[in-house]
């Protein structure tokens, strides 16, 4: 999954993961310590974990009581395993940090979300939560448990400030398997113990990647552009990508540094090729998510593939029928090659999604040729002026003749994955035209929102990570949370997730209203030509989506609605 934006949202490092599969707080740690009334393991003056015998009954006390009581109200479900599987990822932590990450620190103390779209949401250890985030019970401390209504609609996890602090959401494992079940029915789909692991695992190294960035020089002038405008349906552009993946999961199985050195020449040559087709601006934006997502997905291999047999579960995770053992043997190259070898295909270069692929191969070729890359990584590359790719540089003299690039070609196979991308994209094109198509004909009364002299650029979407184009509109068929527009911050606010159609020529949104009178209030209204203008302090809700502003437009044409936002 991935937040969709319109324009830029580089600096925010506000993400949702594609999972190999999905903290100075200091109040988080007061409450682990509060140990006998919370259930919690205690801990030594080492900070090293008193692992008792085998319980003979799984232990309870974890999930308070003025929580479990107020759930079935909100209708989520929160259970003592889903608290038990986040300290069996601390306890992961505490044992393999120093080899997935060394110097990582803040893991524990991040403030952590058990996401229900759509729903609630649950915020555990957050030292200062917002304003709308309700304690369960005068006992019970907003700083230990609170709970919110859900405004991302988003499945998944996600990284990003909640009131100033990094926090990380995601699901329960029983929110997953009812997810998936749903999206795919028949397949009695059961989320991966380690998958969750290594999801959370993606997200808490963002949140430290967020912390990190106080520490860089301040670079400004990142791309204006996103990555929703990565040009994927260039099969050119497709092949090469392809040919990057295909030379990379080469360069995971050289065994000298002869052949390494020569595997990361072809590399740097076929990339250099790619790059000098795309806007001038996305090579930034690529680095930028190979730093920023490539080494989380990588995080996200090692947790889920890596071989841990050094690590000691707790004794209650030997009990969650879900836990199945850490693996023998490291599983991970294998794993990210199976995914190499497929970015040629639209899924991979839509969204630029390839970097989470690219930027973990990076990562695992850097451990190879010189394990000491990570300590500081994110105090001293940006994105901009550094990233994975320059790292290799340094340590690798390229070669970008045009000598090498039509070896690499031939070598890797170009002409067989130029054909294969075209073919993928033929499909991707007549199927999004279908669900286009879908989208218009659907009934109901239509708005369209309007934002005179403003462009595409100018719109951020905030939506879950499904998009649709064709023939210059864009549609978000999950729907979104928030548009924002133009420069003061101005937005407008989903209830609920219904599709939305970008016209990116004209700037507007197209969905379909309830049907329902909204409520509207202002200072003044002056009403001509068909069109009410209404002025002074508008407050706009429809039930369906919320506005305030200084001036708002209303005309209604054979029942629908133009809402002229100015």
């Amino acid at each position: 999954m991935t937040i969709i934006t319109a324009k830029n949202l580089l600096p925010a490092l506000f993400v949702l993961t594609l999972s190999a599969g999905v903290c100075g707080a200091g109040q988080m740690e007061s409450l682990r310590g509060a140990g006998a009334r919370f259930g919690y393991i205690n801990f030594g003056q080492d900070g090293a974990v008193r692992i008792p015998g085998p319980p003979k009954q799984r232990p309870a006390g974890l999930l308070p009581p003025e929580v479990a009581a107020k759930l079935p109200e909100l209708g989520i479900k929160l259970e003592e395993e889903d608290l038990w599987r986040l300290q069996e990822l601390y306890n992961l932590w505490r044992q393999a940090g120093d080899a997935l990450w060394p110097g990582l620190q803040g893991l524990e103390t991040t403030p952590l979300q058990f996401s229900f779209p759509h729903k609630y949401n649950i915020l555990l250890g957050h030292p200062n939560p917002p304003a709308d985030c309700v304690p369960f019970s005068d006992r019970l401390p907003a700083t230990s448990f609170c709970y919110r209504k859900d405004a991302a609609f988003a499945f998944g996890g996600l990284a990003g400030p909640v009131n100033g602090i990094p926090t990380v959401s995601f699901n329960t494992l029983a929110l997953q398997d009812e997810y998936v079940n749903q999206v795919y029915p028949g397949n009695n789909y059961k989320a991966d113990y380690l998958q969750t692991l290594a999801t959370v695992s993606h997200e808490l190294l963002h949140a430290f990647q967020y912390r990190e960035k106080k520490f860089l020089p301040q670079e400004p002038g990142y791309s204006g552009l996103s990555k929703v405008d990565y040009p994927y349906t260039d099969p050119e552009l497709n092949m090469l990508t392809g040919l990057e993946g295909r030379i990379l999961a080469a360069a995971l199985d050289a065994e000298d540094a002869v052949s390494l050195g020569e595997l990361a020449r072809d590399f740097m040559a076929v990339r250099a090729e790619r790059h000098s087709r795309l806007p001038p601006a996305m090579p930034v934006l690529g680095r930028y998510m190979e730093l920023v997502e490539g080494t989380a997905q990588y995080i996200s291999y090692k947790v889920q593939y890596g071989a841990h047999t050094p690590v000691t579960p707790l004794p209650e995770t030997l009990l969650d029928p879900r836990f199945a053992g850490y693996a023998a043997k490291d599983s991970s190259v294998a794993m990210l090659k199976a995914r190499l070898g497929t970015l040629h295909t639209y899924n991979y270069n839509k969204f630029a999604t390839y970097t989470y692929q690219t930027g973990a191969a990076l990562a695992m070729l850097l451990d190879k040729l010189s394990p000491s890359w990570k300590r500081d990584l994110f105090r001293t590359s940006s994105g901009k002026g550094s990233g994975l790719d320059t790292l290799l540089e340094r340590l690798v003299a390229p070669d970008n003749s045009p000598a090498r690039l039509e070896r690499a070609k031939a070598r890797y196979g170009a002409p067989e994955l130029l054909v294969a991308a075209g073919q993928d994209l033929a499909a991707l094109l007549a199927e999004n035209k279908r669900l286009l198509d879908a989208f218009r004909a659907a009934p109901g009364p239509r708005a369209l929102l309007a934002f005179p002299g403003l462009t595409a650029a100018d719109l951020t979407i905030y939506a879950p990570g499904s998009m649709v184009e064709y023939a210059g509109e864009r549609l978000y068929d999950k729907g979104c949370s928030v548009i924002e527009y133009g420069n003061s911050g101005a937005e407008i606010t989903f209830a609920r997730a219904v599709p939305v159609l970008l016209d990116k020529k004209n700037a507007t949104v197209e969905l379909v209203l309830p049907a329902v009178a909204p409520s509207i209030t202002a200072d003044s209204a002056v009403q001509a030509g068909g069109s009410t203008v209404y002025e002074g302090n508008v407050s706009y809700n429809n039930g369906l989506f919320r506005w305030k502003g200084a001036r708002l437009g209303v005309t209604e044409i054979d029942g629908n609605t133009i809402l002229t936002f100015n």
